[in-house]
């Protein structure tokens, strides 16, 4: 409790109340409802005017989410819903760890955004479990001969996405987005190659945060040998779920994550410095350490890092 909130009881404690008034004064809060969907209105408004009226995937998806929720507690007040009653929701709608937890996130951050905006104040959303993602196993990765394998195959309108994604580790939203994410792609004039850095503005970065990406000397091989123009995008496509099938035929099928987590588990074992690897690769430093700390030996990550054209 507050020192103002504090200050008001006593305020109202030396009125002497009646019983009576009391009462009057507890059914005039509960006439003051407001409702999950009222405060939704406001937080989805105020989330439009931080992104200057554009509306993202993710925030349609999320305010999707919000207004099913919202609406299965109709008009009662939401400081009054308790808990169990949040939580049972929650664990209703997914049996899957990881959704719960976005679900969580979801209403905690809106019963935030009424505390903040003195909608209601209730600390019913923050009591609700910290659910913890399922343990995933062993990540795999390319080995030297596979990725050797698909350099040699890859069609050569998709050869940049396969050197950024394997020997810089952007991600394929950060190489080129879906164009309903409003992001722009990735251009040449952010590849520095006489600074030897990729400059990810915060603008594509999943993190949306600016990021400096070194360029490896495998990568400098590979971008001297496509001899790129100096501005442009980089990779106006992504490869169909069709052309990376058939491009994985040739080394027993293809993987989705494994370009991106190729270039960690090698780039640890020899940059041996996973903080660092993980301002590289916009990733928190203990998912770097659950992926890629001792992954491989330092004997096969030279063997990745020596694939030149």
């Amino acid at each position: 409790m507050t020192g103002p909130q504090t200050d008001l009881i006593r305020q109202f404690l030396n009125l002497a109340p009646t019983q009576a008034d009391i009462d009057k004064l507890v059914e005039w809060r509960k006439s003051r409802k407001t409702t999950v969907t009222s405060v939704l209105a406001d937080w989805h408004a105020a989330k439009l005017a931080e992104l200057h009226g554009k509306e993202t995937a993710t925030l349609r998806k999320t305010h999707q989410w919000l207004e099913k929720f919202a609406k299965s507690f109709g008009d009662r007040s939401a400081a009054e819903i308790p808990e169990k009653e949040i939580r049972l929701y929650i664990e209703n709608a997914s049996k899957s760890p990881k959704s719960r937890i976005d679900f969580r996130t979801r209403i905690v951050s809106l019963w935030r955004f009424a505390r903040i905006h003195e909608h209601f104040d209730s600390q019913e959303a923050a009591k609700l479990p910290s659910y913890k993602a399922e343990k995933k196993g062993h990540i795999s990765v390319w080995s030297p001969d596979e990725m050797k394998m698909l350099l040699a195959a890859v069609d050569k309108e998709f050869l940049p996405w396969l050197c950024f994604a394997g020997f810089s580790g952007l991600r394929s939203e950060e190489i080129s987005p879906s164009a309903s994410t409003g992001k722009p792609p990735l251009r040449w004039e952010w590849v520095k190659r006489d600074q030897r850095v990729i400059d990810i503005p915060a603008s594509l970065s999943k993190v949306k945060k600016r990021r400096l990406v070194p360029i490896t000397d495998t990568l400098a091989a590979w971008l001297d040998f496509i001899d790129p123009p100096k501005e442009g995008v980089v990779c106006p496509r992504l490869p169909s779920k069709y052309a990376t099938k058939t491009l994985g035929e040739s080394v027993g099928g293809w993987r989705k994550n494994d370009l991106r987590h190729s270039y960690g588990t090698y780039r640890a074992a020899v940059l041996k410095n996973l903080p660092q690897l993980a301002l590289e690769m916009g990733n928190s430093v203990e998912k770097i350490e659950d992926h890629y700390r001792e992954a491989v030996s330092e004997e096969m990550a030279n063997s990745y890092w020596n694939l030149r054209p």
